[in-house]
């Protein structure tokens, strides 16, 4: 909290009071540039508008440094003194700007009382003066506040230093105590669930107790257990089911995450039983349903094989229409002995056309 406090105060004090006593510095020699140029355009009447922008500016940033009780009381004669400059400095170029404005005036300064334009240019100079002075004391606070907060950030390092190693002194002195008590049964525990963790469940935890330790260590027993019951009654499932049992199901309690391997297991065998029935029924439904056709080549040469495949698929596209309206295996038996001398044919055919006899 003091840390935010630290960079509240510093925002909202001596760097806010930097920007805007440098803005007041900017918008005074905005002024006079506004002012030059509206003698080089012949404008002063546009320039007039950016001009009273520019005062209208400075009275706000005079307005929010004077807000600041804390930073107003340290620079409170040099703002007053800035006020008073920046009030005449106002009445001056005002008093110059009405003469611009006079019937026939020819833009000409020369034609702008001396008076005027000394009246002018010595409350310009005032102005630039003690905006100037008040700049550098907007500095000397910011340059005081970074000093003071090194100051300070390096107490609190120390302060902070000082409480990290009584800390660390003070947990090392904790740790070789809980260490030396419960190093055994860490070990222990430590050592069954690297087991685990590379898949062997067969661990044995002797570590005892009603603490959390003997909590942990008992939990890890009854998991260990548990896990190597469910691994090997899958592996016995499994196996069943790899050598064409499907009639098999768990023997154990597969509980939490297990109860879907148990779940999946179920699934699998059912489907698999399942599956083989519909397959051995649909063997038996289709063997007699069947019509073997061969058509045996010459040889095993690629030339005498690629010829076979080529008479049997004339032969086939030329009896697929006619067997599509056959209800029975004996009425497709008759159609093909009715078509024997075509397919003879066909084949010839075939054999002449890719130059064989």
């Amino acid at each position: 909290s003091y840390t935010a406090n630290l960079t509240d105060y510093m925002y909202d004090g001596p760097y806010k009071l930097v920007n805007e006593s440098l803005g007041i510095r900017m918008e005074i020699i905005n002024i006079s540039r506004c002012l030059n140029s509206g003698f080089v355009d012949n404008n002063h009447t546009g320039e007039n508008k950016t001009i009273a922008e520019s005062f209208n500016k400075i009275e706000e940033n005079i307005k929010s440094i004077s807000a600041n009780e804390l930073i107003a009381s340290s620079i409170g004669d040099h703002l007053k003194n800035l006020e008073n400059a920046i009030e005449n400095y106002k009445s001056a170029y005002e008093n110059l700007y009405a003469r611009t404005q006079v019937e026939g005036f020819t833009n000409n300064v020369n034609d702008i009382d001396a008076s005027v334009i000394s009246t002018y240019s010595n409350t310009y100079n005032k102005v630039i003066e003690e905006a100037s002075i008040l700049n550098e004391n907007a500095n000397e606070i910011m340059e005081e506040f970074l000093t003071d907060a090194d100051k300070t950030a390096k107490q609190s390092t120390i302060i902070s230093i000082a409480l990290l190693i009584v800390a660390i002194l003070g947990v090392s002195y904790i740790s070789i105590y809980i260490t030396k008590t419960l190093r055994d049964p860490l070990v222990e525990i430590e050592d069954a669930a690297n087991k685990m963790a590379e898949g062997d469940f067969d661990v044995s935890i002797s570590y005892e107790s009603k603490d959390e330790l003997g909590t942990l260590a008992d939990s890890m027993r009854r998991m260990a257990n548990n896990t190597n019951e469910v691994i090997n009654d899958t592996v016995n499932v499994l196996g069943e089911v790899a050598a064409g049992n499907f009639n098999v199901s768990t023997n154990v309690e597969f509980i939490g995450v297990f109860k879907e391997i148990e779940d999946s297991i179920e699934k699998i065998t059912n489907d698999l039983s399942e599956t083989m029935s519909q397959i051995s029924s649909a063997s038996e439904d289709y063997k007699d349903k069947l019509i073997r056709f061969h058509v045996i080549a010459n040889s095993d040469s690629e030339e005498d094989q690629n010829l076979k495949l080529k008479v049997r698929d004339a032969i086939i596209n030329y009896l697929q229409p006619k067997l599509l309206e056959s209800e029975s295996i004996e009425e497709s038996e008759l159609i093909i002995k009715k078509e024997y001398d075509e397919l003879e044919k066909i084949s010839k055919n075939i054999i002449l056309e890719n130059g064989y006899d």
